[in-house]
């Protein structure tokens, strides 16, 4: 019977001599005698790995892991963690906690003193705090050290531009600086930071420059085509700036900054369902955005829709409350709507956010005016022509003083409206037919006839034509409209034939009864016309035919904004 399988392994014998094998034991002694007979006290951490996970944890948004993470690493590493302590601050300066920044930069650079970056980061966060002395100082020790960091000179451009001193020109200190900087031509940052800087100076040929050498480095760049177009723009140049916002669009048709420039265009050329068309698309993307609603308040605004307009712009007062533009639309639109107190409020708050701006104060004068104010008004507007003379606020100062009979000053005022049209290369074509009206108006008044005075009460926003250069005596005469309708007769008392040419002449209404009118000049002559012959409209309504008094086109209407 055969016996079991042993389990244990026999030792092996040499077939040479029979002898068991010690080459194993030799083999473990020799690795016995290798081993070290200490151990060591501490153990080797790999950083790198934790630098790494911490990195990732960064670009994800989890702040709250990167928090943790760096505090095990700092108690690891006996808080001489140069990564984490850096990490830590690039983190607070996200959170806005910018004390805390700086502090754990300056933990960092107490490490690594010989390092730019945390110079950099200092500068950055003293920056930030307003402090642009210190900023200063921090950043030229970072351009010093690394001449060809584009961040340092980038932030260091920023300081000196945002300097509050009068000692130099900050503006072209900056620029000289970017000009310095060796890596300036692979930059895009440095390039747009110079185009600005160059466009402030009034050298806009070299800021073009700029922006498109940036847009050959990065030819996707939507922030650069945008900011070209709106340089094209300020420079009166509408075609290359809508190719340019254009350009902007077909890589993004929701561009915000883009729709709202080249909505802006559409609208000054009148085009104001297209510019709603293409602010509804922006309205989509993100409707909370003050600018965006201000101009679509804007476009209802000059299609008449006047409620509309006033809760788009309240919602961008809202949304923005400080911007002065919105402030002085809201103004426009509540005296469009004759609600002159809260015209005159936000036209004031639009001046306290910018003070001494002609165009404001040009509007407050309006507002005035139809408030019955004249001193204060007439001030307002000599004030907005003395600061800035534009042709509305003067042609609106003519048509005040016209109003009010100082025709002098009407004149003057008109005359100094034709120069300032003529030096800016032409005006609004309303604004010239009005200003012929007022010339017409100014030219035909017969010196005996500069004291007409108007009743407000029968007259207000009408113009009538009376042929009184034909009343030589008894008879009836032809009261017509400006487009020449017969719409009744005058008749002359014959008692009254040897003071016909009495003047001056007062014009009042005998009887509120519109069928029944009569016209007394001083009690020397009567007049008496029956109104039932009338063809066109209630003179009541404000916006019936217009009317004039022989060759005298009176002005009632409201000052043009």
């Amino acid at each position: 019977m055969a016996e079991p399988e042993q389990l244990t392994k026999e030792p092996e014998m040499d077939e040479c001599n029979g002898e068991e094998s010690n080459e194993a034991p030799e083999a473990s002694e020799q690795s016995e005698q290798s081993a070290p007979k200490w151990k060591p006290n501490f153990e080797l951490i790999n950083f790198e790995a934790s630098n790494a996970l911490l990195h990732r944890l960064y670009v994800q948004g989890d702040y709250i892991g990167c928090k943790s993470l760096i505090g095990e690493m700092l108690e690891q590493c006996s808080n001489q963690s140069e990564y984490a302590f850096y990490m830590r601050g690039v983190i607070a300066r996200a959170e806005g906690e910018l004390e805390d920044a700086l502090s754990w930069f300056n933990k960092a650079l107490a490490i690594s003193a010989n390092s730019t970056l945390y110079l950099v980061n200092i500068g950055r966060v003293y920056f930030l705090m307003g402090n642009h002395t210190l900023a200063v100082e921090y950043l030229e020790k970072a351009v010093k050290g690394n001449p060809n960091d584009s961040k340092a000179y980038y932030w260091l451009a920023r300081a000196i531009y945002h300097l509050d001193t009068d000692l130099f020109n900050t503006c072209e200190k900056a620029r000289d600086l970017l000009l310095q900087a060796p890596s300036l031509q692979t930059s895009v940052e440095l390039i747009v930071f110079l185009a600005k800087l160059m466009s402030e100076l009034g050298d806009t040929n070299a800021a073009i420059q700029a922006y498109e050498r940036a847009l050959q480095l990065e030819p996707e760049n939507l922030d650069v085509m945008f900011k070209m177009g709106m340089l094209y723009l300020r420079n009166n140049s509408e075609d290359p700036a809508f190719a340019m916002l254009g350009k902007a669009l077909s890589y993004d048709s929701a561009h915000q900054q883009s729709i709202l420039a080249a909505g802006s265009i559409m609208q000054a050329h009148g085009d104001h369902d297209v510019a709603l068309n293409k602010y509804r698309v922006a309205a989509d993307a993100c409707d909370y955005n003050g600018c965006l609603w201000n101009n679509i308040g804007v476009c209802l605004f000059a299609k008449g829709r006047l409620a509309q307009a006033h809760s788009c712009l309240k919602k961008a007062s809202f949304i923005c409350p400080l911007d002065y533009k919105i402030n002085y639309n809201l103004g426009l639109v509540h005296q469009a709507m004759g609600l002159y107190c809260s015209a005159l409020h936000f036209l004031k708050a639009a001046s306290e956010l910018k003070r001494d701006d002609a165009q404001i104060i040009g509007a407050m004068a309006v507002v005035l005016s139809n408030m019955n104010d004249t001193s204060n008004a007439r001030r307002a507007y000599q004030k907005s022509i003395s600061m800035d003379p534009k042709a509305q606020v003067i042609l609106n100062y003519a048509i005040f003083e016209f109003r009010h009979k100082n025709r002098d000053v009407a004149r003057d005022a008109l005359t100094h409206f034709k120069t300032v049209s003529s030096n800016a290369g032409g005006c609004r074509k309303d604004l010239l037919n009005k200003a012929d009206q007022l010339d017409d108006a100014l030219l035909s008044l017969p010196q005996e006839e500069e004291s007409f005075e108007f009743s407000q009460t029968f007259w207000q926003r009408k113009r009538l034509k009376l042929l009184l250069s034909t009343l030589g005596g008894p008879g009836a005469y032809i009261i017509e409209t400006t487009q020449g309708k017969s719409v009744g007769t005058v008749q002359i008392d014959p008692s009254c034939t040897q003071e016909s040419t009495c003047l001056p002449w007062v014009i009042s209404m005998m009887y509120p009864d519109p069928e029944h009118v009569a016209i007394r000049p001083l009690d020397i002559l009567w007049f008496r016309y029956l109104a039932n012959t009338f063809t066109t409209g209630n003179l009541n309504d404000a916006c019936g035919p217009a009317w004039a008094i022989v060759n005298n086109p009176c002005l009632f209407d409201n000052s043009l904004l």
